[in-house]
């Protein structure tokens, strides 16, 4: 039973530190600028390795993923390559309409 209860009793690290627990309001409100921010400036401080370790991990989980990144990166290529083929395939034979038909008045007397 001891055991259990020092385990409830050891504060965990967003409770031991009052900058780790704004980090994880600010990322719970979803300001991730101030989480990146904030999250470098306490892993980089004299805090403890559990402290500098939950900062780090919470930075990560704002950063995009890499299949985010490589989908980004397919698309802007696909966008880049079917312009470039359209304006060369079809540049100045592109359908363009023609000229405005005349306006015809009738004037009855």
């Amino acid at each position: 039973m001891e055991s259990s209860e020092s385990k409830s009793e050891s504060p965990s690290p967003s409770e031991a530190v009052p900058q780790l627990r704004a980090l994880e309001e600010a990322f719970e409100a979803g300001n991730y600028r101030k989480v990146r921010q904030d999250a470098e400036r306490i892993a980089s401080s004299d805090a403890s390795a559990e402290v500098k370790a939950s900062a780090r991990a919470l930075k990560e989980r704002t950063e995009p993923s890499r299949a985010q990144l490589a989908l980004l990166a397919i698309t802007a290529v696909l966008v880049v390559v079917l312009s470039g083929y359209e304006i060369l395939e079809h540049g100045r034979n592109a359908p363009r309409p023609g000229p405005p038909k005349p306006v015809m008045e009738r004037v009855t007397k």
